[in-house]
């Protein structure tokens, strides 16, 4: 069978999101024996949509793709207009609002008309659209039959999807892909939907991963948080108590962005600071600003310095509300890397409690309490090997695989 997938960004630059999603799924499906083909932007900036990519086809990772141009780029109109449509969501959520939400669709982008365009043109059997928000999946699905449109919504508690002009847009698929059960439970809520299948996405286990001794430094910067140096509240117990080589580091994947939590998390960890020695590092795309001596941005890593980072680290801090699935949580977890997890977020709240493995927090103080934990090592070890277990029994590639298949209808 020809599966399109038609995602806002692609390629193996990203360490998690729908982007990294939408690659997995794309191997799976190669893998399965299907003739895969990726229509995306150009861009890697999503905070721009910034031409990045040359345009046309493209390889990666064996993959074929076919990148669009943007035309034009998300900055002050759009933000003039969200922040205008922001007054009147009672309406955005009528049918009244229905023109004003393609403006903000389009606004927002990746405006790629072109993508669009071929699509009328494409000749596939299944469509499968990644994440509901965007321009390339929001229109294409105007153009491509419903009997063949997939979707995989990504869907986040937020202002846009209650938008009429998005919330109208579910009729267009015969079937919706969910991360979590958790997201599936929020569709129905907000958009009065039933139905859909719960996949994910693959999650390596260790034995899958090449082993990685050391980080290549001149590629991405050097590591320079010593081995062994444990952290330092006036002497209390390490981080690295109980020997291993686990660095007083605690690390962040993902793009960076005040809507997931960022703010919040650099202010507290910034308190924390003055208790603890230990460094922040990280990873992904945004914009940071200045940061604290004590933290480090290192932008697009390769796969085999996340995965040292993440064997190295204290632990990993996942402070979004805005998570459908969250694959650098289940990562950490299949190599026993702690994590700290925001509990307000029914996903991540879900996978703790379904893995019996991570620290929840909900406010400052059990945010401090729970970062205290990690630096000092006082979590259970038994349930990181809870967590192993957990995304080794529900997110090998087999399984993930068997389920896109069933939820396609190409098994």
């Amino acid at each position: 069978m020809r599966v399109t997938i038609i995602v806002a960004r692609f390629g193996v630059d990203f360490a998690g999101g729908s982007e990294r999603e939408a690659l997995e799924y794309a191997t799976l499906l190669r893998d399965a024996g299907h003739e895969v083909t990726v229509y995306t932007s150009t861009a890697r900036d999503s905070g721009t949509w910034e031409n990045h990519y040359p345009s046309g086809p493209a390889q990666e990772d064996g993959i074929s793709v076919i990148r669009f141009p943007t035309e034009g780029t998300r900055g002050d109109y759009w933000r003039s207009l969200d922040k205008k449509l922001h007054k009147y969501q009672a309406r955005m959520e009528s049918p009244s609002g229905y023109a004003a939400g393609w403006e903000w669709i389009r606004a927002q982008g990746p405006y790629c008309p072109g993508l669009v365009d071929a699509l009328k043109q494409a000749k596939a059997d299944r469509f499968l659209y990644m994440t509901y928000l965007y321009y390339p999946v929001l229109a294409g699905a105007q153009v491509t039959p419903v009997q063949k449109n997939y979707l995989v919504p990504t869907l986040h508690d937020e202002r846009p999807a209650r938008f009429y002009a998005i919330r109208s847009q579910v009729r267009r698929f015969r079937n919706l892909i969910w991360n979590t059960l958790e997201e599936g439970e929020l569709a129905a809520q907000i958009w009065n939907v039933k139905g859909g299948v719960v996949v994910g996405a693959p999650v390596a286990s260790p034995e899958e991963r090449p082993e990685a001794d050391r980080l290549h430094s001149e590629e991405s910067g050097s590591l320079d948080f010593a081995r062994n140096a444990g952290a330092k509240p006036n002497d209390p117990p390490s981080a690295t108590q109980g020997g291993g080589d686990k660095v007083s580091e605690l690390l962040y994947i993902g793009r960076w962005d005040g809507g997931k939590g960022t703010d919040f998390l650099l202010s507290q960890l910034s308190q924390l600071r003055q208790l603890f020695d230990f460094k922040f590092t990280i990873i992904g795309s945004g914009s940071v600003g200045d940061l604290p001596d004590f933290a480090r941005h290192l932008g697009f890593v390769d796969e085999e310095m996340k995965r040292d980072l993440l064997r190295r680290c204290s632990g990993l801090i996942v402070p979004s509300m805005l998570e459908s699935f969250s694959i650098v949580t289940l990562e950490a977890m299949s190599m026993g890397c702690p994590v700290l997890l925001n509990g307000n977020n029914p996903v991540l709240a879900g996978h703790s409690h379904r893995s019996g493995c991570g620290l929840l927090y909900y406010d400052a103080p059990s945010f401090l309490d729970g970062a205290s934990r990690l630096l000092c090592a006082t979590f259970d070890q038994k349930s990181l090997e809870q967590g192993r277990a957990y995304v080794s029994k529900n997110y090998s590639k087999s399984a993930v695989a068997t389920r896109l298949l069933q939820a396609l209808e190409l098994n």
